[in-house]
């Protein structure tokens, strides 16, 4: 057996052995999502006895004029970026390691009960629930 031959064997096995896991990542992902971006463009509901109708880009011209979306948007986009990883520059560890390092620089900071209190209480809310 040539190693050209052999390639191709093996390439062939790879793709059975794939294809059960393909089958399914397109069954259970890429389906409903084709399906769920088509019938955006429709009036489909469920239970409704109305025929179903092609509306084209009117349901998303109508959702983006609406006062109450665009807050929502706005909401969402602020949690996100409220919540996502912050720099190591934020972290409570980092300030904490800070406060040290001022602390032996000038001796009566160290003294003072305000240096933890400067520089950690801020990150504490990050700790919540």
């Amino acid at each position: 057996m040539t190693h050209s031959q052999k390639v191709k064997d093996d390439t062939r096995a790879a793709f059975i052995m794939a294809a059960p896991a393909l089958g399914g990542l397109f069954l259970f992902i890429a389906l409903p999502f084709m399906l769920a971006i088509a019938l955006s463009f429709t009036n489909l509901r469920l239970g409704s006895p109305l025929p179903l109708q092609f509306l084209g880009l009117e349901q998303y011209r109508r959702i983006w004029l609406d006062p109450s979306f665009r807050q929502a948007l706005l909401n969402n986009g602020l949690f996100a970026f409220s919540c996502r990883p912050r720099p190591n520059c934020f972290s409570p560890r980092f300030w904490h390691c800070f406060s040290i390092v001022l602390s032996k620089e000038w001796p009566c900071f160290a003294r003072s009960s305000l240096c933890p209190l400067f520089f950690q209480c801020p990150w504490l809310p990050s700790f919540g629930p």
